[in-house]
This record gives C-alpha cells, structure tokens and sequence, in this order.
C-alpha cells in the first residue's frame, strides 16, 4: 500500500502533538511494510526525508499548477491520500481529485476557535476544512469530543467519521525504574504556551500551590507567543526563582520531565485529545487536567488522574495541593493510569487501526 501524508509538522519542525503522532504513524506503517510518502507543509525543507510542498507564502495559502505533485514525488500512484488538517486540502487536490480515496484527519476543529490562526484568512480556512469534510472518503477523528463536534456542525460527517486516539510507545514512556528517584514538590507542565493549552492560568495556579505547599517548585517545557507576559507575570507573584524552564525537547528529555515530576499539570480549555496527558500517565506521574474535550475521555476523574473545571485555576491547584500532601492517593493514580494507558491507548494498537482504514479504502490493491 502507498500512502502520502500531507501535514505541516514534523520533527525536528514541531512543537506540538501533532508533530510526535506523525513521526510515530509513519514509522508504524513503514514497520509494517507500507510504502509511505510525506509531504511536509512548512516553510522549510525538513532534514528528514520528504517532499517539500509549502502551504503558505507569508500569509498567502498556495496551490500549484497540475502536475506538480506528480513531478516533485516521482510520478508515484497512491492508493491513499491523508490530510491531517485542513492546510494539505488545498496542495493535494491533484491526486485526490482524480480519484485517490481521501481521508481527512481531523486533530482540531477550526469551530473550536482557539484564536491560533489570525495571520490566515479565517472565512478560506473554515471553507478549506468544509470541502476536506465534504470531499473525505473518510474522516478520522483524534477524540470522540471531535467526532460530536463535527456531526454537530456538519451532520453528513456522522456516516463516513471514525474516532481513533493517538496513542504512545508504552516501552518508552514508561515509569522509572525507581520510583524514588521522583522529585517531591514538583510540579511540571509540558507544552504550547499558548490560551488554547491554558498556559496563562499557570502564575496563578503555581501561586496557589507555593501556599499551600511552600516547598513546591515548578518546571516548564515548550513554546509559544505566551512566555513573555507569563514570566512578567512570575515575576510580579515572586514566583520567578521559584521556576525552572526548558526549551522544547527531544523525547528523552521530556520523558525525563515525566519520570521525575510529582504532579504533571494539563490547565487547557480546548483540547481535541491531549498526548501529554497520555505520555504522563505511560510514566506514572500523577496528572492534574481540565476536563474538556479529549482529556475528559482519557482521564477518568479520581481514579487516573484528577479533573477540573477549565479556566479555572483554583480548583486545578487544589488538585495539586491534595497530590502533593496526599501520597497514597498520587501512588493509587500513578498506578491506574499506567494500566489505563497499556490497555487503552499504546500506539501500536491504534495507529493499526488507521492503517485497517487505509488498506479498507485502498481495497487491499497492489500499487504501481
């Protein structure tokens, strides 16, 4: 089976999930004896192996002229063409227009307006991710939250969405060896500093915890328009010496961060799925997560980890407060959520049950 991807992230050009599940994916399906084509959608050449195809000049989305594809991938036939949002609708057109099953992979809805798009066009986006929908062979969704967002939105997705977690490599994020060596009063968050992830909210959630922790410290990985005022921020709580930073790192790197934390913090008010819910609880650490979208799916409240109220920043740091003092509870959480997370999103598992998609759509045929 060939299959080209389209997507605008991908390692070391990423910052995000999306970046970790597409590496992860490809890799499954080659392993599995797929033929795989990636067409990368930023604005630079990757130094891994794809096909460069830029979605974007500036601000200015870009097509191109018939034949283009078929030159820059060699003249390859594929037997399925995926789009994992809505830019690689625009660039693909000319295989999947001449009857190449298309499958649109849905990570975040743009009716979820989380404001990350201002230098685009909204109205052309939102029309972009209409005609993916409606043109779709097949739609995958990363949560059931996005599947009842888009049968809500456009009811003639309901038939043809197929709701498929990401998932994680449960050998590599896994507990540490000696639970021990976790670092008492550490509380980390790990990634975008974006509204979307809640990233504002965590001044005053870590001020929260100081009081009622004073030994408390804090860690943060990622990036994002957000740093600035949130270190203003830190600064004005007195919180600043009292936090350690982090560039976006590699995998072993964060895991890490997992193996090490005492509570792992998710404050987003949007979130389609949530990999580092996923990632932390493969390692163990106690995760504290709003409950919204995706995350109210992996997460269930009490049992693998705690819940609360989006934007809320108080009940998220009571949460943290009550894992910090409360080490039987944070030792029963570690424990369940691993369990959860082995049985319920390794990624093997999953991304075999995106590449049955492929191969159901593409009829089980050879490529030429």
């Amino acid at each position: 089976m060939l299959v080209a991807h389209f997507s605008n992230e991908y390692p070391p050009e990423t910052t995000g999930g999306l970046g970790t599940y597409m590496e992860a994916l490809i890799t499954h399906q080659r392993s599995r004896g797929d033929d795989v084509d990636l067409f990368y959608l930023g604005p630079s050449p990757l130094s891994t192996k794809s096909v460069h195809l830029p979605a974007f000049d500036g601000e200015q989305p870009l097509t191109y002229a018939p034949g283009e594809l078929a030159r820059r991938s060699g003249g390859r036939r594929y037997d399925v063409v995926v789009c994992h949002d809505w830019p690689g609708i625009v660039v693909s057109q000319e295989l999947w227009k001449n009857g190449v099953p298309l499958v649109y992979t849905c990570h975040l809805p743009l009716t979820w307006d989380i404001g990350e798009f201002d230098d685009v066009p909204c109205a052309f986006s939102r029309e972009m991710e209409f005609s993916a929908l409606a043109h779709a062979d097949a739609v995958v969704a990363v949560s059931a939250s996005v599947a009842g967002e888009l049968a809500t939105r456009f009811p003639f997705t309901a038939g043809k969405t197929h709701v498929i977690h990401h998932g994680t490599d449960v050998g590599f994020f896994r507990p540490p060896p000696d639970r021990s060596t976790r670092e008492p009063g550490t509380v980390a968050y790990i990634g975008r500093f974006y509204e979307q992830k809640g990233f504002d909210l965590l001044p005053e959630i870590f001020a929260a915890v100081r009081e009622g922790r004073p030994e408390a410290r804090f860690e943060i990985m990622g990036v994002g328009e957000l740093e600035a005022p949130v270190r203003r921020r830190l600064r004005e709580l007195d919180l600043r010496d009292r936090v350690t930073w982090h560039p976006f790192s590699g995998l072993d790197t964060v895991r890490a961060l997992y193996r090490r934390a005492s509570v792992v913090v998710m404050p987003s008010r949007l979130e389609p799925f949530g990999l580092v819910a996923v990632e932390a609880m493969a390692c163990g650490a106690p995760l504290v997560a709003a409950d919204t979208g995706g995350l109210g799916e992996i997460v269930r409240d009490e049992d693998t980890g705690l819940l609360a109220p989006p934007g809320d920043a108080a009940a998220a740091a009571k949460c943290v407060i009550r894992l910090l003092t409360e080490p039987g509870t944070a030792a029963r959480i570690s424990t369940s959520a691993r369990a959860a997370v082995v049985r319920d999103f390794d990624q093997s598992r999953n991304y075999e049950r995106s590449r049955a998609l492929y191969r159901r759509l593409a009829g089980d045929g050879p490529s030429t």
